[in-house]
């Protein structure tokens, strides 16, 4: 399970990269409307993979159901999170710049 997680959040880190790259290579408010967009589905992935790996190596008993649900669950917060330090960024921190 924990594997299936790392790829994901491979291939999600990947095409989140990408896609922020060429749309900032197109033009900055481009590139921040990518940067928005890509953080949930970033958060997502990346959270889930780091608790895919904490559930399989750091708690033995887990259950089944511990094993799918809590790399979804922290997956959704850790995605809820990045998404609002990404707009707390770019409304707060990157004018000022």
């Amino acid at each position: 399970m924990p594997a299936a997680w790392v790829a994901l959040a491979l291939l999600g880190s990947i095409g989140a990269c990408a896609g922020i790259g060429i749309s900032a290579s197109d033009s900055e408010s481009a590139g921040v409307a990518a940067a928005q967009v890509a953080a949930f589905p970033l958060g997502f992935v990346l959270g889930g993979a780091l608790a895919g790996l904490i559930l399989h190596f750091g708690v033995t008993r887990a259950t089944t159901l511990l094993r799918v649900l809590g790399p979804l669950g922290c997956g959704c917060m850790s995605g809820l999170l990045m998404l609002g330090l990404c707009i707390t960024f770019f409304v707060a921190i990157f004018p000022a710049l």
